[in-house]
């Protein structure tokens, strides 16, 4: 017998089992949910149980279908927590990078960030989340909503949007090493690290090189304060000013003689600085015939001392033994043409005195 108050169409029971009855279905009809939070926690569809169902995917602009295909519709939706979302396989996992979901949201998958914008970990719960994405020499400012560049002496090789690096490294500029600095802002790589350049020294292909003669650098490079040019590059004297060597700090004019170069101050013209110069020139030329190097090679110097005494003697004894050997031979030789001469006339004078 089944019961009176549910028709047909509307049971899904037996009613009576003292009776013999044939065995029939009835449908009941559950209570239709449209609007519901996935997770909050209340038996919405009525059938004693609490978020018992996962209904991912459900929120958007479809209606509320019988995702888990067991013939109800509009079930008592299980929400993923804060930061998650639910998977294709109904399992949740954490939202991705540039990805938020709020613990309060209907849309059980999680939400991507403003264009050009990230996170800076996985499982964002609010859109408050999102920050810019700083590229390569750009770091995020204090305030996380806009990129600023790197400052001097810093700078940055990776996008935010590389998220195999650390957080720290995606949104902060990091410092050159050492005493090493960077010529401008916004610097994308180490290699961008150089040494400073001195007053009077400029930059040339990563080198600090003395100014040349007619330019002039009064700046450090350290003086972040200062434009590119005043920090790197050396200025050229204006007017009738100079310099009076490479890497001088400050110019002087051309007709002004250094007070250290002369003993009374005067001022030139071109054409008398050129005549005191041709002066001072035949003033310094030497005659090398009058030098005491040159005169020195044509005579010599008495020498007291034992040890060239010693060497001296030593020598004379070589000299004079040599020209021993060389005179012994020839006085045997002068000895024997002395004999045959003397046999000569000896034997001439016996013939005269015969005849």
């Amino acid at each position: 017998m089944t019961s009176s108050n549910h028709s047909e169409d509307e049971c899904l029971s037996l009613s009576d089992y003292t009776q013999p009855q044939p065995f029939r279905l009835y449908r009941r009809e559950l209570p239709t949910v449209t609007e519901q939070i996935p997770g909050d926690g209340i038996d919405n569809d009525g059938d004693g149980l609490v978020d018992e169902e996962y209904c991912g995917f459900l929120w958007q602009e479809y209606n509320i279908t019988d995702i888990d295909l067991d013939g109800s519709m509009n079930e008592d939706c299980k929400g993923c927590k804060e930061g998650e979302e639910l998977s294709l396989l109904f399992v949740c996992k954490d939202c991705d990078f540039g990805k938020f979901r709020e613990k309060e949201s209907k849309i059980d998958f999680c939400q991507i960030c403003p264009e050009n914008h990230t996170t800076f970990n996985t499982r964002s719960n609010s859109s408050k989340d999102c920050v810019p994405i700083c590229e390569e020499g750009t770091e995020l400012n204090s305030t996380k909503e806009t990129c600023k560049p790197c400052s001097i002496g810093f700078y940055k090789d990776v996008s935010a949007n590389d998220v195999s690096v650390n957080k720290t490294d995606r949104f902060e500029c990091k410092r050159c090493p050492g005493n090493l600095t960077t010529y401008s802002i916004k610097s994308t790589d180490i290699s961008d690290c150089i040494g400073h350049c001195e007053s009077g020294h400029y930059l040339y292909n990563n080198t600090c090189l003395p100014c040349e003669i007619g330019k002039y650098k009064n700046t450090s490079s350290r003086d972040i304060s200062l434009d590119e040019m005043s920090r790197w590059h050396c200025l050229a004297c204006e007017g009738q000013f100079t310099t009076i060597s490479n890497g001088s700090k400050t110019c002087i004019t051309d007709c002004t003689c250094p007070c250290n170069m002369v003993h009374v101050q005067r001022n030139y013209t071109s054409s008398e600085l050129s005549k005191v110069i041709e002066k001072m020139k035949k003033e310094l030329i030497v005659n090398k015939e009058q030098l005491s190097s040159t005169l020195r090679k044509k005579i010599s110097v008495k020498d007291n001392r034992p040890s060239s005494q010693s060497i001296g003697s030593f020598g004379v004894v070589i000299i004079v033994f040599v020209f021993a050997l060389l005179l012994a031979a020839d006085v045997m030789i002068l000895k024997n043409h002395i004999s045959m001469l003397v046999r000569t006339l000896v034997d001439f004078a016996k013939r005269c005195s015969r005849n």
